[in-house]
């Protein structure tokens, strides 16, 4: 392996460049030695984080694991340690994820790998955010960030302030949040940390989001943008779309929202992300959710539901379960409800997830009160105010006292919710929404006390912080309280003003509501007409070109790859000519769709790609993979014993095939009628071969002989290493005087026979001179 492979890898991982992993993984680790395809399975591990396909990217990881395991190669066993970590922490299992962590942290201690173990004591950090351990959170980032400054690395320090202003995010200390990624982000930009800005951007971004200060969160949303853009880090920009997708849902922007939201989803199906396809088909379903479109609504969360069941992702599937329970309260189906709701909980209880937790206990409650049982939805609601407590969430215990005051109030319990009230106002809140639902419940309150005009000056008050906001359903609110205070005050004008107010703004709504319905009725025949047309296009991509390659066209690429130790086939009909020129059109081209056809299949059984049929000639090739010699060689062996008859004679059709391995060029040419197309001396060598053959026979180069020998030799080394049954060993044996090269009986990687290379001689090869060339042959084991 060349020395820098491993650097090379981490960077392309560091740079988040999935395609330049594969490459590394396909073209430059060997498959030849167990670290090899340790590097090899890491790398690819690493494109699927990457793709966003977590499952995969762990079974990688752990292959590459015990891969390296017993060779004691600390260094890649800690950089795949890590790399593992976060795959768990992907696929929703944070404490498992915690664990890995832990573990890369003890490995990169041995290796007195200061930056590395500033590194991964900082992702433990950010993971015990996501159990809602701030406590720890903040000590783990605290540390890391000791461990930057003592190396004095400015990159380090400022990732890591940026971290620590996301575990404040979290326990709801905003200004703390905005101070420290402002820091971050001034000393991101001086170092031209791009990704990293962009990163703590948007971040801010979700800060004024979520305490309703929304145009300036969309001017936030719009520079990270801008930036992930810059750097082409699709991914980050679509996840950006996405966010500004849901400012425009909070703001009542429906059908901009419908269409952020769609092209995030259309750049995440082109990135093949499936945990983002997910997430956004679990948003577009919300937005169904907010205009009553209850069954559309259930159709999209239905739909992100199956595809994070399918990505292994729990804590995400769980979340959009308790999304399902709450359509069904929604649409008045209250067992519904609780049931999505009680399996959400279940599941989130078991991974830990304390802050979802809270929320869904909440939920629970919610689904109480309106069913009218007071009591279960205190409980519930008393329940999910000691998680939040206990976590530091201080947003969360605002929602939740809110919901409490709400409920006692309806039991006119007016003491419990002065009480109540009392500690909401205490509690630091930045959210218009319920400082304005805190001040109706004074109101109430204060009503209740006889206290009439002072419960007008506060609803007034309300009103005012609606009217700042812009949140129409909370003015309409306010107007109907107001209108109903009038009445005890006899003040008809003032009776007359608000109920005018109250009807206009719900007329407003209503307008609204079926405006956006037909907006997004509209977006949605657009998006659908742009669906099929893309969908015709890609029908059209996936009959001329390989399934990636037509995806790689369809992203905008342009395909011209460069492939070393390629093995290439070239096959030919023998006697083709003199035979069909006594058969019909009719017949002779049913018979090669028939060859074709199986040849085709055969194909697909080995991973060898067809390349193109011309005439009677058939072109296959096998990229560089663990067992790409062999696999050919058996496509060959298999397209030589198929059975085929000549209608006018019915004699044996036979072949002559050629093999030959090592460099070319691959591509995409036209646009009209597209074609991928594998070129370059190796092509021309492998044709030699077919021609220079005999009918019925399978002529192989010195090359790809070599290559054979070597990869079955070592596939027999490990068999036996890794067997304790002497049967089940592979062999290894001359077969007679004739025999240059291998025999094996194949254990790993099975065949139906063993591979056997015959020395042909020196012949003369057109364009080439003379070349040592073998037979291929196989032996019944």
């Amino acid at each position: 392996m060349p020395p820098s492979l491993l650097d090379t890898v981490l960077e392309a991982t560091r740079a988040g460049d999935a395609a330049l992993l594969r490459q590394l993984a396909t073209e430059r680790a060997p498959n030849t030695t167990a670290h090899g395809m340790a590097i090899r399975a890491y790398a690819n591990g690493c494109a699927d984080e990457i793709d966003g396909n977590a499952v995969e990217a762990a079974a990688n990881f752990e292959r590459a694991l015990a891969l390296e395991h017993d060779l004691g190669d600390r260094r890649i066993q800690a950089a795949v340690v890590f790399r593992l970590g976060n795959a768990y922490d992907r696929s929703g299992q944070t404490v498992k994820a915690i664990e890995q962590m832990k573990r890369a942290l003890v490995l990169h201690e041995e290796l007195d790998d200061r930056a590395a173990v500033a590194t991964t004591t900082g992702r433990i950090g950010a993971l015990y955010q996501q159990t809602g351990n701030y406590q720890l959170a903040l000590e783990m980032s605290r540390k890391a960030l000791a461990d930057f400054e003592h190396l004095g690395d400015r990159v380090g320090i400022a990732k890591q302030t940026g971290e620590i202003g996301t575990t404040y995010y979290y326990t709801d200390d905003y200004r703390q949040a905005l101070e420290h990624w402002q820091r971050a982000a001034a000393a991101l930009d001086e170092l031209g940390e791009i990704r990293s800005l962009a990163r703590v951007t948007g971040n801010m971004g979700n800060v004024h989001h979520y305490i309703g200060e929304h145009a300036q969160a969309i001017e936030l949303y719009h520079r990270a943008l801008d930036l992930h853009t810059k750097i082409n880090d699709l991914g980050s920009a679509a996840n950006i779309t996405r966010n500004l997708a849901n400012v425009y849902r909070s703001i009542g922007s429906y059908a901009l929202a419908f269409e952020h939201f769609d092209r995030a989803l259309a750049r995440f199906e082109e990135l093949g992300n499936k945990s983002g396809i997910a997430q956004t088909t679990c948003s577009i379903g919300l937005i169904y959710v907010d205009i009553g479109d209850f069954p559309l609504s259930l159709t999209y969360l239905h739909r992100s539901l199956l595809l994070h069941e399918q990505l292994g992702d729990r804590a995400l599937a769980a979340l959009v379960t308790g999304h399902i329970g709450g359509v069904h309260a929604e649409a008045g189906d209250l067992t519904q409800a609780l049931d999505h709701l009680q399996r959400s909980l279940s599941v989130l209880e078991e991974l830990g997830e304390r802050t979802s937790v809270a929320r869904v206990t909440g939920n629970i409650g919610l689904v109480h009160s309106k069913h009218g049982d007071h009591a279960l939805a205190l409980e519930y609601y008393n329940r999910a105010l000691t998680i939040h407590a206990e976590i530091g969430n201080q947003v969360g215990m605002n929602h939740v006292r809110g919901n409490i005051l709400d409920v006692l109030l309806k039991a006119e319990r007016f003491v419990d919710a002065e009480s109540v009230l009392s500690a909401l106002d205490a509690a630091m809140n930045d959210d218009p929404r319920i400082t304005i639902a805190k001040e109706v419940a004074r109101a109430k309150i204060q009503r209740h006390q006889g206290r009439i005009d002072v419960a007008m000056h506060t609803l007034t008050s309300a009103l005012a912080i609606a009217q700042e906001h812009t949140l129409p359903a909370q003015r309409a609110q306010l107007h109907e309280q107001l209108r109903d205070l009038c009445e005890p005050r006899n003040d008809l004008a003032g009776y007359i003003a608000h109920n005018r107010e109250f009807s206009r703004i719900t007329a407003e709504i209503n307008g609204r509501d079926t405006s956006i319905k037909m907006a997004i009725q509209e977006k949605q025949r657009e998006i659908d007409t742009v669906h099929r047309e893309h969908q015709r296009h890609m029908t059209v991509l996936h009959s001329t070109l390989p399934k990636h390659i037509a995806e790689r066209v369809a992203r905008g690429e342009k395909v011209n790859d460069q492939h070393e130790n390629t093995a290439v086939l070239f096959l030919d009909v023998a006697g083709f000519t003199t035979n069909s020129a006594q058969l019909d059109a009719g017949t002779v081209v049913d018979l090669l769709q028939k060859i074709f056809t199986t040849f085709d299949a055969i194909c697909a059984e080995r991973n060898v790609m067809k390349i193109k049929t011309i005439g009677d000639a058939y072109m296959a090739v096998a990229f560089p993979s663990d067992h790409h010699v062999e696999d050919l060689a058996t496509v060959a062996l298999a397209m030589r014993s198929a059975e085929f008859t000549w209608p006018h004679t019915g004699e044996c059709v036979q072949f002559r095939i050629g093999l030959h391995i090592g460099p070319v060029i691959a591509g995409v040419l036209g646009t009209e009628r597209i074609q991928y197309d594998v070129w370059g001396d190796t092509v021309n060598v492998a044709s030699r071969m077919e021609s220079s053959g005999e009918a019925g026979r399978i002529h192989v180069s010195e090359a790809f002989a070599s290559e054979l020998k070597r990869n079955t030799e070592y596939i027999i080394q490990n068999s036996i290493a890794e067997s304790s049954n002497p049967e089940s060993h592979e062999v290894s044996h001359n077969v007679s005087h004739e025999v240059s090269h291998s025999v094996s009986h194949k254990v790993s990687h099975e065949v139906s026979s063993s591979l056997v290379t015959i020395e042909r001689g020196e012949i003369d090869v057109k364009g080439k001179g003379p070349m040592q060339t073998y037979w291929l042959e196989s032996i019944q084991p």
